[in-house]
Order: C-alpha cells, then structure tokens, then sequence
C-alpha cells in the first residue's frame, strides 16, 4: 500500500480513503504527500453571493479543482453549474473552509509553490 501511495496525489488519495474503513485508517497511518503545488483561498465579496468563498488547489501535475462554499440560502434559487459544485455550509463557512484546508494540507510533505489567500470586496466574514 505505501508503494501505490507514493505514487498518487492528493484526489486520488480522497478517492481511496472512501473505499471503507480499513483502507482509509491505512491510509491515516502511512500519512502520503498529497503534493499540493498550488492553494488558493479567494473571498468573492460580490452583492449578490457576499458570503461566497472558493478554494483552488493544483497539484505538482497542474491538475486541480476548485470548491465554492457557500450559505445555502444563496443557491436555493439558482439554475447553474454553481449549484451543484458547491460545498453548503451554513454558518459554519469559514470553519469548514479551514477544516478542509487542514485535512488537505496535514501531511504535505514537498514545499508548495503557491499559498494565497485573496479577498474581493468586503467581506462581514
């Protein structure tokens, strides 16, 4: 198991720690580099979504994603891809948002080349 997760990165490891529970405490003991490159934490600060913020994470092979949190009250009434991309936090946005980044971050292993944390507007956050 150690070989194949040196092999794998961060996705790929979140995939795997779903497949059941002695996989994912495997995975919990061997603590693999996910090998982040890039990490981006942005406040949109927009009128109409004020309490939208987006992560962006690129892996060493530029492949990334980006999850949008965002209070469930703003998305209720909309028609987009947005919707369906997005993680619903409630109050607790800013604490998930950071809980994620922990989780994402805690056995990062390789220098990262990229940190940003980036704010849009005004932010009551």
């Amino acid at each position: 198991m150690e070989k194949i997760l040196d092999g794998i990165e961060c996705f790929d490891i979140q995939c795997l720690r779903k497949v059941s529970r002695d996989i994912r405490s495997c995975i919990d003991l061997l603590k693999p580099n996910p090998h982040i490159g890039q990490y981006t934490i942005r406040h949109f600060g927009r009128k109409n979504y004020p309490e939208t913020m987006e992560a962006f994470i690129f892996l060493r092979n530029l492949f990334g994603t980006r999850i949008w949190y965002r209070n469930r009250e703003f998305t209720e009434h909309e028609d987009n891809f947005l919707v369906h991309n997005s993680v619903y936090c409630g109050d607790q946005l800013i604490e998930r948002l950071v809980n994620d980044f922990e989780i994402n971050m805690k056995h990062q292993k390789s220098k990262m080349m990229k940190f940003s944390l980036e704010s849009k507007g005004t932010a009551n956050l």
